[in-house]
Parts: C-alpha cells; sequence; structure tokens
C-alpha cells in the first residue's frame, strides 16, 4: 500500500483476531486459565467467573470502527483514531535512492461479462463489479484494453462504458479489471513515518467484565503483530493507559491502548512507459547535479 490509513487496517487487524478467537474457544479458554489454576486469583472471583466471561465475550463482540464511523451508542465499542509525523528524514531527496523499478498492472477484479452492446461490457449485479470498480481502470480481455469511462448500474446489472469499443467477438469470459495498460517504470521515493494510534475500548457494567475485555484487547492486539506487519504497519508496540470510569451512573468504563508502529510512504517521482532496459532519472537537477565551484 501506497499511502496507509493505520486506523483502517488496525480496524481490520483486530476484527480479523476477534473472529479467529469465536472461531477457537479453546484459545479463549487458554487466555483466562489463571482465573482457574492460580489459588490466588481464583479465591478473587466466583467459581462461574470463566463460564461467564465466555459466554459474554460470545454474545457481546464489540464494534471496531475508525473513530467517527461508529454508532457511538453501540457498546462494548473499541474506536481506532490516528496520528502521524516524519521520523527519518533524508538530505536531498526522500527515501529510496532514485533507481527504477519495473511494475505490472495490478489486477483488481477477474469475473465474467454477459454481453457486448453499444460500446459497454454489460455483467451481472452479482459479480462483484459495482462495489469494486471505478473509471480510470482499464477493462481486458484476451488481447483487447480500453480505459473505464462510466460504471452505471443498471439494478440487475452492471454497464462498463469504454473509451474504446471492444470487438464483435470479445470474449467474455474470465475479463479483467487491471489498474494500467502496460507494464511501466516508476522512480518510487519514499518516507519513513512514526504512527502513534489510540485504540479506547468501552464497556458498560461490572468492572469485571470491562477487566476481561482488555485482556480480550490486549490478544487481539499482540496475537496480531504479524498481521499489522503484512500490512504495513512495521514493529508494533503496544502500551496501556489506566482504566477511567466515564460515567458513574451508568458505569461505562473506558481504557485507553496506544499503538506506535512504523510506516512507510510511497509515491512516484516518475515515470516511463514501455521500455527495455531501467532509466535513472534525474528528478530535481538543480539539487542532484554537481555544481561548478571552482
Amino acid at each position: 500500500m501506497s499511502f496507509l490509513m493505520p486506523e483502517l487496517i488496525l480496524t481490520v487487524v483486530i476484527e480479523n483476531r476477534l473472529q479467529y478467537l469465536s472461531e477457537h474457544l479453546d484459545h479463549l479458554n487458554f487466555m483466562l486459565m489463571p482465573y482457574v489454576t492460580n489459588r490466588g486469583v481464583a479465591r478473587l472471583v466466583d467459581a462461574k467467573h470463566v463460564s461467564q466471561c465466555i459466554d459474554y465475550i460470545k454474545n457481546n463482540r464489540p464494534m471496531v470502527r475508525p473513530i467517527y464511523e461508529l454508532d457511538m451508542n453501540k457498546i462494548p465499542s473499541i474506536v481506532i483514531a490516528s496520528y502521524q509525523g516524519e521520523s527519518s528524514q533524508f538530505i536531498g531527496n526522500y527515501g529510496t535512492e532514485l533507481m527504477a523499478e519495473q511494475y505490472e498492472p495490478s489486477t483488481v477484479l477477474t469475473f465474467d461479462a454477459i454481453r457486448n452492446e453499444n460500446g459497454s461490457i454489460v455483467t451481472t449485479s452479482n459479480q462483484n463489479v459495482l462495489e469494486t470498480v471505478w473509471p480510470n481502470l482499464y477493462f481486458t480481455s484476451c488481447g483487447f484494453s480500453s480505459k473505464i469511462t462510466q460504471v452505471i448500474d443498471k439494478q440487475s446489472e452492471v454497464w462498463l462504458s469504454l473509451q474504446d469499443e471492444a470487438p464483435a467477438g470479445t470474449p467474455l469470459k474470465a475479463c479483467s479489471i487491471k489498474t494500467s495498460l502496460n507494464q511501466k517504470w516508476y522512480v518510487i521515493n519514499s518516507s519513513i513515518d512514526m504512527i502513534k494510534a489510540s485504540v479506547t475500548l468501552t464497556t458498560a457494567g461490572e468492572h469485571s467484565i470491562h477487566r476481561l475485555m482488555i485482556v480480550l484487547l490486549r490478544y487481539c492486539l499482540k496475537s496480531g503483530r504479524m498481521l499489522m506487519e503484512t500490512q504495513g504497519l512495521q514493529t508494533p508496540t503496544f502500551s496501556q493507559r489506566p482504566v477511567q470510569l466515564a460515567d458513574n451512573e451508568q458505569l461505562i468504563w473506558q481504557t485507553e491502548f496506544t499503538v506506535e508502529a512504523k510506516a512507510t510512504d510511497h509515491w512516484i517521482e516518475s515515470e516511463s512507459g514501455l521500455i527495455t532496459a531501467p532509466f535513472v532519472a534525474n528528478v530535481n537537477p538543480t539539487i542532484d547535479q554537481e555544481s561548478d565551484w571552482s
């Protein structure tokens, strides 16, 4: 991903771990085992505490959303906000050396069309085209390619208007939507950012339930560390602030976690079309060229 959206990545990671845990309750048993096996801890809670905790988690899965994008009345909830700043600054150009790399077009979607009509490719609404495709992507099929100018929803059908009319007989099976027509050579620059995100857990009711949900959120963050790495949040670490009683009458509890990680933003500094060998771009000659000081 060129420019990360940390709150979206963290939302996906936490939801992924919650789903996994709901399908592997023996992992939950492992997490909560000290409540039973540690006699000192067991004396602080009743004998049914672990069973009640598991039932609560099964029946009260928290809503996980970036800040301002959730039903604020929904509790329990996990709300995520992030901010970032450059952590490594380079002299001159930022980030990677100015070397070209070859990039193939990425395939956004593969689908089956049903007909070629009036300069448009028509498919059924169940092919996920409407949800996935946007104008300026490219339709391709067996050597024919054309830019998509419009994506039109016609209830049971989706029409892709093309810049160039597809020839009669263009295959309609296994069509592709791609990001560009051809491979290109891109000069990529980058900048390293330090990401900080607040992950706020809110619950209502007994404090013992909130304490349990803290354990659950810690599990989601720590067991999701490698998933964060694959999504671009590198070397993530976690910290937890003390529990706060947000509403004394309704017994609403909040605990804020902080996630710190590094991420790299990438952008195209310059590009070239189809060529047979890499090039080195001089994108800022006033800085990059040597000066004659004699």
